[in-house]
């Protein structure tokens, strides 16, 4: 299990009280945060864990999954498995169509890791049984998309280079990648012993996106990279091959149009203002690593449903906690400080809905059943039951008759109604709902908000609008998520009556 040395924020130069800033200026601004971890020359002098999340849970990283390939990679290298100028079409001859594309056959090792493959768009869809083959024969893809320019000239962030590196690691060292990695690179420097991978339809890590840690585990990889691939004296990996890495390789601002994702791009690496670097994943899975003061930020979330979250939290860092990082000085011990601090983060939670907690409408509309038209959703009747601060859903659709339970003022654990979702295995049904937590509050008097957060290997949000008429005989329901491949039923608009016995 990941341990630090542990510091005061004052030890690091940091006043308490910005850390706290830090944490409550996010969640003013509705930042669905899960977790932070703080570092200053690797010892760690904040984090917070956000109900139902804690310090041992794993957590879903996304893409920042993407820096765990690139990493082995350059243990490949160091191992002379493996070179960045290899061509990749040397690693697949199984794959590829009796006329390799000019622009494919000069893709290398280094195009892929620089995400500068001849492809302007991603090449697998999530419909497509084997993801490595369709880099190389879009005939076997759903998309079909073709090799249309140099390799290595453009800047087209494309999931698929993932997993044709991943799968080249496992290919050369006959186990997956987090096996590969665990005992030259989690063992050694002490991450989770049971850190995993969501499977890619073919086999084999998606490690594009499905890397299972801690969010300690994700500070101390970062760490790791940091130091130039070296923990406790040792070299874990080669440190030519970090540098190059966690460094501007190729020009990404045409095709980014936000100011901190313009700082260039390394190998599966983003470069950052203050020459530092970052693991970005979706919803707000995040490592910041600043080699120049020694810092590391790693957070998690799932900010999926809010277009700024990951810019917010750069910004809330940078604005908070980097000035006087960068200062390199210690303050003097500040224990009141400190009380605030703890009292602040330890009663930290997944947010709740907004809003008023009651209405003079929950009554009438209490037990009442509705009928809903066709619609998109498949919902064919629900009913709304309240009592006190907590209250349920109950709906029949497609799938059968379910249950969402809520709170007011307060998240409520449960599973969500729905076992056909994906599990360990891409395509592969987990046969389980997933975790949720789901809390309510009225946005008008007749308007009922439900928000259900997935807590789950999988992230996302799903959000629920009921709408009644004064006197609760109709009910229209609207539904949106924010979520990847799941929910997605759960869309749309529904116009239902009282249904009457």
């Amino acid at each position: 299990m990941t341990e630090f040395e542990r510091i005061t924020p004052e030890a690091a130069g940091v006043p308490a009280d910005a850390v706290r800033r830090f944490a409550e200026g996010l969640e003013s601004r509705h930042i669905n945060l899960h977790s932070f971890v703080m570092l200053k020359d690797g010892k760690l002098f904040a984090e917070a864990y956000y109900a139902p999340w804690g310090p041992d849970d794993k957590h879903r990283m996304y893409s920042s999954s993407k820096t765990f390939a690139s990493m082995a990679v350059g243990l490949m290298i160091g191992e002379g498995k493996l070179s960045l100028s290899d061509k990749v079409v040397g690693f697949f001859p199984e794959y590829l169509p009796a006329e390799v594309p000019e622009y494919l056959a000069m893709a290398t090792v280094r195009d892929l890791l620089m995400m500068a493959t001849p492809y302007q768009v991603n090449n697998y869809g999530f419909d497509d049984k084997n993801w490595v083959r369709t880099f190389f024969d879009p005939d076997s893809s759903v998309s079909k998309i073709r090799a249309d320019h140099r390799p290595g000239t453009v800047f087209q962030y494309n999931t698929c280079a993932t997993v044709v590196l991943t799968a080249i690691v496992e290919k050369l060292s006959g186990m997956r990648l987090t096996e590969y990695m665990k005992p030259r690179v989690f063992d050694r420097i002490g991450m989770s012993p049971d850190i995993w991978c969501v499977e890619r339809p073919e086999g084999g890590d998606w490690a594009g996106s499905g890397i299972m840690c801690t969010p300690r585990d994700l500070a101390k990889f970062a760490d790791l990279i940091l130091h130039d691939g070296e923990y406790g004296g040792e070299q874990i990996i080669p440190a030519d091959y970090v540098r190059a890495a966690r460094t501007k390789q190729i020009d990404n601002r045409i095709t980014n149009s936000v100011h901190d994702e313009q700082f260039g791009y390394g190998y599966q690496i983003w470069c950052t203002r203050y020459g530092g670097f970052a693991l970005n994943g979706m919803g707000c899975q995040l490592a910041i690593g600043l080699p120049d003061i020694g810092a590391v930020l790693a957070v998690t979330g799932d900010t999926q449903a809010s277009s700024v979250g990951y810019h917010e939290v750069l910004n809330a860092f940078w604005r908070e906690i980097y000035p006087y990082l960068s200062s390199g000085d210690t303050l003097p011990p500040d224990s009141d400080a400190d009380s605030r601090l703890e009292a602040c983060l330890s009663g930290r939670h997944v947010l709740y809905t907004e809003g008023e907690m009651k209405s003079c409408l929950a009554s009438v509309i209490d037990g009442r059943r509705y009928a809903f038209s066709p619609n998109r959703a498949g919902i064919a009747e629900a009913s709304f039951s309240i009592s006190g601060d907590e209250g349920t859903m109950d709906y029949k659709n497609a799938t059968g008759k379910h249950r969402i339970r809520f709170g007011f003022g307060k998240n409520v654990k449960g599973e969500f109604p729905e076992t056909h979702y994906y599990g360990r295995k891409i395509g592969v049904p987990a046969g389980r709902g997933y975790r949720i937590v789901s809390s309510a509050a009225w946005g008008t008097e007749s308007q009922l908000l439900i928000t259900v957060y997935s807590v789950d290997d999988y992230l996302g949000t799903l959000r629920i609008q009921a709408s009644f008429s004064d006197d609760g005989s109709r009910c229209t329901l609207f539904m949106s998520k924010a979520a990847e491949r799941f929910f997605d039923e759960y869309t749309g608009v529904c116009e239902g009556m009282e249904r009457t016995l």
